[in-house]
């Protein structure tokens, strides 16, 4: 019998950008599909407030040690993402 051994977090220590994207869009995808246009309204709206949030933060930390550069630069890809999954309707993974 296989044994198969998680080591959680490795993958989104080598990949910030798909890491964060997916994790963001999965969460729309998701109250896109099962709440109602209200709510998918107001989980983008949330998303958006997060990413832009945390885009500022961390640029301004990034001046203060490389791993803020590096999320930054993810929220930024993030919000890219955002933006073409919402108006180009691009559902494709990070």
């Amino acid at each position: 019998q296989a044994e198969i051994i998680h080591r959680s977090g490795q993958s989104q220590k080598k990949n910030y950008n798909a890491a964060i994207a997916n994790q963001l869009l999965s969460k729309l995808k998701y109250y896109r599909k099962n709440n109602s246009f209200t709510g998918f309204l107001l989980a983008t709206l949330c998303c958006f407030i997060f990413i832009l949030s945390r885009l500022i933060a961390f640029t301004l930390l990034s001046a203060v040690k490389n791993i803020y550069a590096l999320k930054s630069k993810a929220y930024w890809y993030s919000m890219t993402r955002y933006f073409k999954y919402l108006f180009l309707n691009d559902k494709k993974i990070a």
